[in-house]
């Protein structure tokens, strides 16, 4: 047997508390697994949405199995229950609501689930159109291993690799979780957690929530309050009466500032307040913010998986940029005058945005190809003021070039004097006579800045996306919040 069924048989003998999701009536047969839920004497919640179902199952109940069937969506009974349950089973279910539901349904389910037992077809050789006559049959989303994986379950491929298991404990040591944080009821996700390959990688994601705090109630009781994610793209919905504790308690409030902010800034009832976000612009530093970064599939991959890498270094001077234009014109600037000053190197404009492409892909591969084949690399800020390729030129010992006036995770008890910075409003005549300056240092002095920015990505940006929220919660202890 599979190690991973064994996992599952242990938790669900041992629960004393089920949340079953799904049941269709088709023979008898339909209430074996109900039957052998009770025989450990467990209490039974039985979630189904269709409610032709949920009538079958009391009409045809002659056993009168002892089951409390509740007619709901599986996140709406989750959001309105006080109940908490040590298993939950959702077996052929996850992929017939979308990606973003589901994640809304996990956030409530690590308040009130133990453990998370579900199962999917595998969405790489099972596809499904929609069936109007079924509704429940429609597959509105795509799960495959990784996907489960990213979300932190362990799973397994069953029935000849037709379907997914997938486990996982919701719990965390109580020991471990450092401050009582009130939760506003309608805090928004974080925007991270519902991309699969950005899951938990900022701060005050659902899981770094989890394992870092516990959860009350009372306002009283509370260390700190979650205002939850608020974008350049959300934030005129916010007003400081939609936080009904903020006047009382200024100082304890905290939220993740996240988005670009190309055209807006925030408000500065907002800026005072603790958070995290990678916009450092002036406007939203008059109160405590940790810097962090904007994450790519790239660099999700090569800080949380922080693969072997044997740091090796070009034998010449060399250069690269290749990105998305932004639309303040500053990429466009500086590969004009790389390309005017006869910088040796590579460097282009594209019209696709990278961050998000799979690291297979042939886009992928060609970039960081450029990353690791050039010693210099410009970073020019995007339409945000910061750029991730800072932190991907980190990892590979390349000496980054920054044109913004961003900050950067860390700098503020690190030493950055590995990577330079130009202002992006320097004339060209001031940006082309830094260029040059850098062009001219002796190649020596560059290695010694590569290997610097390599130490760099693994003192500072490996622990960060290992644990975002707990960076977070060290920054806060600094600020004298916690």
């Amino acid at each position: 047997m599979p190690q991973l069924y064994q996992e599952v048989e242990a938790a669900v003998s041992q629960a004393k508390s089920i949340l079953y999701i799904g049941w269709q009536y088709a023979t008898d047969d339909c209430y074996q697994p109900i039957k052998n839920l009770l025989k450990n004497n467990a209490t039974v919640t039985l979630i189904e949405p269709s409610p032709d179902h949920c009538n079958k199952f009391v009409i045809h109940n002659k056993w009168n199995y002892p089951v409390e069937v509740v007619c709901s969506s599986p996140l709406e009974f989750l959001r309105k229950t006080d109940k908490k349950f040590d298993v939950c089973l959702w077996y052929d279910g996850p992929q017939s609501v979308p990606y973003e539901e589901f994640i809304e349904f996990l956030k409530h389910a690590f308040q009130k689930i133990n453990t998370l037992i579900v199962s999917t077809p595998n969405g790489e050789i099972c596809q499904q159109e929609s069936n109007a006559s079924q509704s429940w049959e429609i597959f509105r989303s795509n799960w495959l291993d990784s996907t489960w994986e990213s979300l932190g379950f362990k799973v397994e491929k069953t029935m000849a690799e037709s379907s997914l298991l997938a486990l996982r404990s919701l719990t965390f040591p109580e020991e471990n979780k450092v401050a009582k944080l009130f939760i506003y009821p309608n805090y928004r996700t974080h925007s991270y957690d519902k991309l699969n390959h950005l899951w938990n990688l900022a701060p005050l994601c659902i899981e770094g929530i989890h394992k870092h705090f516990k959860i009350v109630t009372n306002p009283d009781d509370a260390d700190l309050f979650f205002m939850g994610m608020i974008s350049c793209g959300t934030v005129n919905d916010f007003k400081p009466s939609d936080f009904p504790y903020l006047e009382k308690y200024p100082t304890k409030h905290i939220f993740e500032l996240e988005g670009d902010w190309a055209s807006n800034v925030a408000p500065p009832w907002l800026s005072q307040l603790a958070k995290s976000g990678n916009s450092s612009k002036p406007e939203h530093l008059i109160g405590p913010q940790m810097i962090r970064p904007a994450v790519s599939k790239l660099l999700s991959y090569l800080g949380k998986e922080n693969p072997e890498y044997e740091l090796e270094f070009p034998t010449e001077k060399t250069w690269s940029f290749r990105g998305f234009p932004d639309p303040f014109g500053v990429r466009a600037k500086v590969v004009q005058l790389a390309q005017q000053l006869n910088l040796p190197g590579e460097f282009s404009l594209t019209q696709q945005f990278g961050a998000s492409l799979p690291l297979t892909s042939d886009s992928v591969t060609e970039y960081y190809q450029l990353l690791h084949k050039h010693l210099i690399g410009l970073c020019p800020r995007g339409a945000g003021v910061d750029s991730i390729r800072f932190y991907e030129l980190c990892f590979f010992g390349r000496v980054p070039v920054a044109v913004s006036d961003a900050k950067w995770l860390g700098e503020d008890s690190y030493d950055m004097s590995f990577a330079f910075r130009l202002s992006p409003s320097l004339s060209r005549d001031e940006m082309a006579k830094e260029l040059i300056k850098i062009n001219n240092l002796p190649y020596e002095e560059l290695i010694k800045k590569g290997k610097l920015a390599r130490k760099y990505f693994e003192d500072v940006v490996v622990p960060y996306l290992k644990d975002p929220t707990g960076q977070f919660v060290q920054f806060l202890k600094q600020q004298g919040r916690l």
